[in-house]
Order: structure tokens, then C-alpha cells, then sequence
């Protein structure tokens, strides 16, 4: 096997969602074999004690309490953005920027549609793809297409629900033969944070609501 490249990784924000994205990347080199080694590098937070306290408990590097700054240095190259979903766009077009010296995403998917279109179309490079998968937010925006004029931009979309049943037969049949066997082999498996017999549904749902878990919370059955 040849020798992993580290990738140093830059995380905004230490809630929930940063909780799960760096257990992801410690465990992903145990799940998959890919070409690169995840490298806690730093996380950003307003709150320098709590950054301070996360960076240690999870084992990052170093933390910034400014995202501009995280942004800005040159040893970092992935940003990961874990804050609320309202802060994403700036954030992300700022990062774009900066990993590409100014040019901006070649690609981009969006699943969030709305007023993000516009900001999507700010963030691209010159004749950047904007691949549309999914509106959480709006499927109507309202939105200055000159950008895409003047980068050269396209933008189109994907969804499997209004494709045809011959063309989700054969998507089936491919997760049948590349993603089953991984799964069965157990080299591809779900990360379980708890199990509760089903009688403790209630004591399940309570760690649910912790937002302590990492991973799937399970509830078994007795076989008869």
C-alpha cells in the first residue's frame, strides 16, 4: 500500500455537527482505504476557552477564534464548516477564494438551493460547474444570472425520483455489485454510538436529544 498524504484540516465550529465531522475523520482511515490521512490541524470558535477545551478532547492542533484568520493560513487545506447553517455562504466563498488564489470552485453541489444559487454563482471560477441536488431551503430564488454570463458558468442538476425505471434498475444493480459485497465483507460498516432493547425506547430517544452521540442509535428486538 503506498503511503497515505496527510491533509490538514481546518474545522468551524465545535457543536454537534463538529463533534461528528472529526469522529469521521479519525475513523475514516479505519473504514476506507483513501489517499489521504485526516490531520486535525485547528478549529475555530468564538469561545477561546471552549475552542481551547475541544481542540484538546479531540486532539486538533491548535484553534482560532476568528474564521478569517483559519481561512487565511497556508497550512491548512480543507475547511470544514460545522457552524449553523446560516453562516455557511460567507464562510464558504471566502474559503473557495483563498484555496484557489481567487478563482474561485470549479465545482460545486448544491442541496440548498434559494438565496445560496446567487451566492454559489459569487463563489464559482470562471466556466465552474453548479450541479443542483437537492433544495433544502427554496426551489425559487431570485437571482442576477449575468454571473453566468460573465464566468461562463452551468449550472444543471440530478435527481434520481423522475428518472426512468430502467435507469434506477441499473443504479440498483451497481450498488449491488460495488457497494454490497464492501458492506458484507465489513469493510464498509456503520458507526453505532448505542444500543437499547426496544423496551427502552424512551432512554434511547433521551440520548438522542443529549446531542452526545456519535454514530447510530440502535434499538433491538428479542428473537421469539
Amino acid at each position: 500500500m503506498s503511503k497515505k498524504k496527510d491533509l490538514n484540516v481546518g474545522i468551524v465550529g465545535y457543536g454537534f455537527m463538529g463533534r461528528t465531522h472529526s469522529n469521521a475523520y479519525l475513523q475514516a482511515p479505519r473504514f476506507f482505504d483513501v489517499a489521504y490521512r485526516p490531520v486535525l490541524k485547528a478549529v475555530c470558535a468564538r469561545n477561546a476557552d471552549r475552542v481551547k477545551g475541544f481542540a484538546e478532547n479531540w486532539g486538533y492542533q491548535s484553534v482560532e477564534t476568528d474564521w478569517r484568520a483559519l481561512v487565511a493560513r497556508k497550512d491548512i487545506e480543507l475547511i470544514d464548516i460545522a457552524s449553523p447553517n446560516d453562516t455557511h455562504a460567507e464562510i464558504a466563498i471566502a474559503a473557495a477564494k483563498a484555496g484557489s488564489n481567487g478563482r474561485g470552485a470549479d465545482v460545486i453541489l448544491d442541496m440548498v438551493g434559494g438565496d445560496y444559487i446567487e451566492r454559489n454563482y459569487e463563489a464559482a471560477a470562471v466556466e465552474g460547474r453548479v450541479v443542483q441536488i437537492a433544495f433544502q431551503g427554496s426551489s425559487k430564488a431570485s437571482v442576477d444570472f449575468r454571473r453566468i454570463m460573465l464566468k461562463r458558468l452551468t449550472h444543471t442538476g440530478s435527481t434520481l425520483r423522475a428518472r426512468s425505471v430502467p435507469d434506477k434498475g441499473a443504479l440498483a444493480k451497481a450498488v449491488e455489485m460495488h457497494v454490497l459485497p464492501l458492506i458484507a465483507s465489513g469493510k464498509v460498516r456503520p458507526l453505532i454510538d448505542s444500543t437499547f432493547p426496544f423496551i427502552q425506547a424512551c432512554a434511547a430517544h433521551a440520548r438522542m436529544e443529549t446531542s452526545a452521540h456519535i454514530g447510530k442509535i440502535v434499538l433491538t428486538f428479542a428473537t421469539p
